[in-house]
This record gives C-alpha cells, structure tokens and sequence, in this order.
C-alpha cells in the first residue's frame, strides 16, 4: 500500500510538473507572439514611412531640377552634396563630375581652369577666399576678378548670368 502511495504520489507530482512547464511554455509562446505582432506594426510602420520619404525625396528632387535658379550645397566635409541641373548649366560643369559628388575644392579648380576666375590663376586673387570673403556672405561689399564674378547678397554670380 506504501507502495502505491509513493507511486501515486511521484505520478501527481510528475503531472502538476508538466502542467507547470507547459503553462511555463504557454506564456513564452504568448509573450512571443506579442513581441512579433510589434515586431510586424513597426516593420510596417517604417515601410510606410520609407515609402513617405521616397516621396518627398522624389518631390523635392524634381523641384530642385526644375526650378531657374541654380543651387549648389557644400556639406561641412566639403562635400557638394547637392547640384541642381541649372547651376550646372550656369556654371557650365560637367555632369558626369557633380553626379559623382565632388569635393567643393575639386569644382573651384575645375573652374579655375577653365578661366572662370579670370585669364590667369597667377593674377586672380584666391578663389576660395572670394567664397570665404565675409562682407560677401553678408551682402555687403562686391569683388570681382577679372569682371567674371561678382558678389551679391544671393551669392556668387558669373558675369552673363547679372540681371
């Protein structure tokens, strides 16, 4: 009769150890499946905020490349992050260069070249101390080289392009 206490016994304790694991493995299932079900909300919700961007970069981008004025941004590495195709006609660099962005200090010297700054880099004054020139980012004052550029409150401009 002990015998078969014992024995009872260890199979009720067996059997509530299993209840207990597998209400144990029921919670972590559940708890699990909450975590992908956020996992999901989120994944979607940047999905759409992806896709939101995209359009506003696409809008953005056809704006710059159609509107008449010409834009170039130089980021603080130096960088030109950003050139619209009118400031490439205006300042008549090649395409293949600024799609490749380039450094700033690359395209002065490509116009320099050119003789953007005047007929000789030897008689024109630095060109990057014309773009560094405060009373110019000011508005205040005007320089130009060789009549090729002059400095205006909305920045640099070349000789033709003066209205």
């Amino acid at each position: 009769m002990e015998e078969a206490i014992a024995i009872s016994t260890g199979a009720v304790t067996v059997t509530l150890c299993f209840a207990f694991l597998l209400l144990a493995l029921t919670r972590q299932i559940t708890i699990i499946d909450r975590s992908q079900s956020r996992i999901r909300e989120k994944v979607e919700a940047a999905r759409e905020s992806e896709a939101r961007l995209a359009a506003q970069s696409g809008l953005l981008e056809t704006t710059l490349e159609h509107m008449d004025q010409g834009l170039m941004m130089v980021d603080a590495a130096g960088v030109v992050a950003v050139c619209n195709r009118r400031a490439i006609e205006m300042l008549e660099l090649p395409a293949a260069m600024m799609a490749a962005r380039p450094e700033f200090e690359d395209v002065v010297a490509f116009q320099t070249r050119q003789g953007e700054f005047g007929p000789s880099p030897e008689s024109q004054p630095d060109p990057f101390d014309l773009f560094r020139d405060r009373r110019c980012m000011s508005g205040g004052g005007q320089r130009d080289g060789a009549g090729s550029t002059q400095c205006h409150a909305s920045g640099w401009r070349r000789g033709a392009d003066l209205r």
